[in-house]
């Protein structure tokens, strides 16, 4: 849970250009969101815990009118939603930000991390309601269009946005390069999750961009994810995660944490 450049801790956001118009945020400690820029306008994929200003960096890569889309509603992207005008969220994720990325949660979540009490003084107060988006709704920045892609799977609710001029897809939590979690009692069943994946591959993307280190990966990962689903929904069953209630199947490097309750 740690965002290390250099092998050093992130204790202030940075940036960096990544691919054309797309700038990976990084916000402390852990987070990672993108900014992609048009002609006419930028848009923001996620906010972060909320801990410092995303919006102070936001303006010093670019001064074009900001669009914010969550991916989905957990505190450690949806946490700085107040500096910007309301989000865009798919609203079955409403639920999930309404309790999760509030200021009090956050208060609770933040206290636990490195650093949490210097961290929890710089949070961010709770984000206004977030305005709906729908699945394949195209989002025009002007000589750029993102299409936006209903992927529950670590949420009921998650989306993925793709970038059809750099084939970049962002995925929020659907594919975390070490483990994705599929344990909370907001996320989907694996058998969901698998059609999510699937659909995902079918847009051969060039790149994967999540929220969490390693965050820029290969299509290679969504493939090695849909395996896991694959082999847990044939019977595999992963091992048991020590003080949880969940199972853990990992193949060729990647994880799936799931209960066993959840699979169909």
């Amino acid at each position: 849970m740690e965002n290390k450049r250099n092998g050093k801790i992130l204790r202030e956001p940075a940036f960096e250009k990544v691919a054309e118009g797309i700038y990976n945020i990084m916000m402390p400690p852990a987070f990672n969101e993108y900014l992609v820029l048009g002609e006419e306008r930028a848009l923001l994929i996620d906010s972060g815990m909320g801990i410092g200003s995303i919006r102070e960096i936001v303006e010093q890569i670019t001064d074009l009118p900001i669009t914010l889309i969550n991916t989905h509603g957990h505190p450690d992207h949806a946490g700085g939603n107040s500096e910007f005008e309301p989000a865009l969220m798919n609203p079955a994720e409403f639920d999930v930000y309404e309790r999760m990325a509030s200021l009090e949660f956050r208060i609770q979540d933040v206290s636990r991390m490195p650093n949490g009490a210097e961290s929890v003084r710089r949070l961010k107060p709770t984000g206004p309601a977030p305005i709906p988006v729908q699945d394949g709704e195209r989002l025009d920045l002007g000589n750029r269009t993102l299409q936006v892609l209903y992927t529950p799977g670590h949420t009921h609710g998650s989306i993925s946005i793709y970038d059809e001029k750099t084939g970049s897809l962002f995925n929020g939590d659907c594919t975390m390069a070490n483990i994705t979690s599929m344990a909370g009692e907001e996320c989907s069943t694996i058998a969901v999750m698998a059609d999510s994946l699937r659909r995902m591959l079918a847009l051969h993307p060039v790149r994967v961009m999540g929220g969490h280190m390693p965050n820029i990966n290969g299509s290679e990962l969504i493939e090695k994810a849909l395996d896991c689903c694959e082999d847990i929904l044939n019977g595999a069953r992963g091992e048991q995660s020590p003080g949880q209630r969940a199972l853990l199947y990992e193949k060729n490097g990647v994880g799936i944490r799931y209960r066993e309750d959840h699979i169909r």
